[in-house]
């Protein structure tokens, strides 16, 4: 008798955790493991991925533990944001060789919602990160502004970052580390 009603309590929680498993080996698996052989095609993957809201190649976000400050941005953010505003279509504008392992970009994107004021080009760096055990590829989104009626008001994406609730002093001064996204490019 005690046994049926433990089985009875149990069997909900465990009848949830047989639902999520799947859905959670689904989300976590799904980033594509893609090798990209320049930086170029690095850029390229990421661009794609953007314009199909494939957030699992888009958004990798790690936090530099050197940095000095309360601030960490939560990845559902960044999914609320690329849900938010659907990126149409993205054009390299330049790509300039820094050095055998880094290489900026220039890149003109068109969003389906237009925003009320000019959308500005947006910088980027594609960097080789020999560090670990398996080199990739790492995209950076340099510092930039969107707002036009405030041109130092910083952004990501889509995402505010309200100076007074969300970013830290001396944040931008960090930006490279802290905002940092990790392709899953080898």
């Amino acid at each position: 008798m005690n046994l049926k009603k433990i089985a009875l309590i149990l069997s909900p929680f465990l009848l949830i955790l047989l639902m999520a498993t799947p859905l959670y080996l689904k989300s976590s698996l799904s980033a594509p493991k893609v090798v990209a052989a320049t930086p170029k095609e690095a850029i390229q993957i990421f661009m794609a991925a953007a314009q199909n809201n494939d957030v699992d190649s888009v958004i990798g976000i790690v936090r530099d533990d050197d940095y000095e400050g309360d601030f960490a941005f939560q990845r559902t953010d960044y999914e609320q944001g690329m849900q938010n505003q659907t990126v149409v279509a993205m054009n390299i504008l330049s790509e300039t060789k820094i050095d055998a392992n880094t290489v900026e970009y220039l890149l003109e994107i068109d969003y389906k919602e237009k925003s009320s004021c000019p959308e500005p080009s947006m910088p980027f760096k594609v960097v080789r990160d020999e560090s670990s055990a398996e080199p990739s590829w790492k995209v950076w989104l340099q510092n930039w502004s969107r707002d036009c009626s405030s041109p130092s008001s910083p952004t990501y994406g889509q995402l505010t970052l309200d100076r007074g609730t969300r970013a830290v002093p001396g944040f931008w001064k960090q930006a490279e580390h802290l905002l940092k996204t990790t392709l899953n490019l080898k």
